[in-house]
């Protein structure tokens, strides 16, 4: 990579991709070309990928979230979730499951009624995507130092595909390790910009919609 700071400017609806960055408003922009920005290093997704046989296919890197979901024409699916070793959900059944940073919180998390976290949140967070409703499904919060095991089930009947970032994995990938990466994003902020208030407002909108 170029190792530079990225600075970026959203225009679209509230949950979509890039929620947190700037607004592209005259203040803002003036405030950017005046150089008043401040510089927040956001942590990365570090995923080892695995296929069905427990053979190592590499490791991945993810800004936002990676899940697995039923290929097309399957669409549900099955999964083990295990957390540092231990089975936490043994068989989660629906069309998928993801693994997320504070980043990722926005997008296709918050649409499965995720938390939503502000950009200096530094944990995990594991939800379902469409989970079946006998399942009982609750999203996770992890630590920061604890290790996510997602592990597809069945899939000689019903074919998994993973995704990171949105970006389709072409490998026979059954079974994925996710824990917090060393490696780092820089993402670029004016200074009077308060995304943690855009958050909390965000919040507060989706209780009065329960």
């Amino acid at each position: 990579g170029l190792n530079k700071p990225f600075i970026g400017w959203h225009r679209g609806n509230r949950y979509s991709q890039g929620f947190l960055l700037n607004p592209p408003t005259k203040e803002y922009l003036e405030e950017y070309i005046s150089n008043q920005i401040a510089v927040n290093n956001i942590p990365m997704l570090k995923i080892e990928l695995f296929d069905g046989k427990e053979v190592n296919l590499g490791v991945r890197y993810g800004f936002g979230d990676c899940y697995f979901k039923g290929a097309q024409g399957s669409g549900f699916m099955h999964a083990r979730v295990i957390i540092d070793g231990e089975i936490w959900f043994d068989q989660l059944d629906g069309d998928g499951v993801l693994v997320c940073t504070a980043a990722g919180s926005t997008a296709y998390n918050a649409s499965n009624y995720g938390p939503i976290e502000t950009l200096d949140f530094e944990d995990l967070i594991v939800n379902a995507i469409c989970p079946t409703l006998w399942c009982n499904w609750r999203p996770r919060i992890l630590d920061r130092s604890q290790t996510v095991t997602l592990e597809t089930l069945h899939t000689e009947r019903r074919a998994v595909n993973l995704w990171i970032d949105g970006h389709f994995i072409d490998l026979p990938v059954q079974k994925i390790k996710v824990s917090q990466a060393k490696k780092t994003v820089a993402l670029c902020f004016v200074k009077s910009y308060n995304f943690r208030e855009k958050v909390e407002k965000l919040k507060l909108q989706r209780t009065k919609e329960v």
